[in-house]
C-alpha cells in the first residue's frame, strides 16, 4: 500500500464524520492494517506540513492534494489509452507519482497529452492549433469555470539547444493555477511560495517573487507589463497568453513570456526570463 492511500484515505474519512475530524482507528479498520501503520504511513506528511497535528489538510495540503490528483489522474488515463488495466493503472499512477521527484512527477503526468514543444504541431492524439489569447476568447466558444485549475511550469528559454529545461522559478509557486474572472475578463491566478537557492558563493538564501513582468503581443515584441503581486498572489490575463488548442477544445495550453525577480535582491537572485506554460484539460 503507497503512503498516498493513507492520505486519500484520511480525506474520505475526515468527510464522512460530522465533526470533520479523521479518526486513525476507523481509517485503519477499513484498511485492514494496524493504527500505528497509518500513523506511520502519514508521519511524512505532517512532517511536511500537509497535515497539521490533528491530521487535518493545512492550506499547503489541499494545495499539493489538488496538484497530486491532478497528476495521478492524467498519468492514469494515459495508461489506460494504452490498454492496461484501470485496476493496475490507478495503482502504478499513485506509485509513479508518488515516489519521484516533482520534476519527474511533473514530466511524466503529461505524457502522451501535450503538442510539440516547438510549435503546435499535429499530433497522434489529434490537431493543434494556435492563436492569440485575444483573438481565442473571442471567437472560441469555451466555457471556463471560476476556480478551474491549469497546471503550471516554468522552462528556461532555449537558444541554442532544442532540449528544453526547467527553469528555476518552478520552485517559487504553486504547481496550479486558478482562473478568475475580474470585470468581465478571464486571469489565471498564481500563487506564490518561498524560493531558496544557493549562490556561487555557497550562501543559502530565501525569498518570493518580488517583481513579475509579463511580454504582451507578438514574442520579442518588448512590450513589457508588471503584474501586482498582492498577499503571494499575481493575476495574469489570460488574453496576453499564445494559446495552443486542440480542435475540439478538449485540451489548451496557454504560454507567456515573463521576467521574475526575488526579493533577496539582484546580487544573490538577478531577474531572469522563462516561459510560462498553463495546461488545462477537459
Amino acid at each position: 500500500m503507497e503512503k498516498i492511500d493513507y492520505l486519500r484515505a484520511l480525506l474520505e474519512d475526515g468527510k464522512e464524520d460530522e465533526s470533520g475530524l479523521p479518526s486513525l482507528s476507523r481509517i485503519a479498520r477499513k484498511l485492514k492494517v494496524n493504527r500505528s501503520t497509518v500513523m506511520r504511513g502519514l508521519m511524512p506528511y505532517r512532517a511536511e506540513g500537509i497535515l497539521d497535528e490533528k491530521y487535518r489538510f493545512t492550506e499547503k495540503g489541499d494545495a499539493w492534494l489538488r496538484s497530486t490528483n491532478q497528476r495521478v489522474t492524467r498519468l492514469r488515463n494515459w495508461l489506460l489509452a494504452h490498454q492496461v488495466e484501470a485496476e493496475k493503472a490507478e495503482a502504478d499512477a499513485a506509485a509513479v507519482i508518488q515516489n519521484c521527484s516533482e520534476e519527474g512527477a511533473m514530466v511524466l503526468s503529461n505524457i502522451g497529452v501535450l503538442c510539440s514543444s516547438c510549435g503546435y504541431r499535429n499530433v497522434a492524439s489529434g490537431k493543434w492549433f494556435g492563436s492569440s489569447g485575444e483573438e481565442f476568447l473571442q471567437k472560441r466558444k469555451l466555457r471556463f469555470r471560476e476556480g478551474q485549475l491549469l497546471f503550471l511550469s516554468f522552462w528556461k528559454e532555449r537558444k541554442e539547444s532544442s532540449i528544453r529545461e526547467l527553469s528555476m522559478a518552478n520552485e517559487g509557486f504553486e504547481r496550479t493555477g486558478e482562473l478568475t474572472e475580474r470585470d468581465g475578463a478571464w486571469m489565471l491566478r498564481l500563487r506564490l511560495r518561498t524560493l531558496t537557492h544557493q549562490s556561487a558563493m555557497g550562501q543559502w538564501f530565501s525569498g518570493i517573487a518580488r517583481v513579475f513582468e509579463f511580454e504582451r503581443g507578438e514574442q520579442n515584441a518588448g512590450d513589457w507589463e508588471r503584474a501586482e503581486i498582492r498577499e503571494k498572489e499575481l493575476l495574469l490575463p489570460l488574453s496576453s497568453f499564445w494559446i495552443a488548442y486542440r480542435g475540439d477544445l478538449s485540451r489548451l495550453r496557454a504560454r507567456l513570456h515573463v521576467r521574475i525577480s526575488c526579493s533577496v535582491g539582484p546580487l544573490a537572485m538577478p531577474m531572469g526570463s522563462a516561459y510560462l506554460e498553463a495546461r488545462m484539460y477537459d
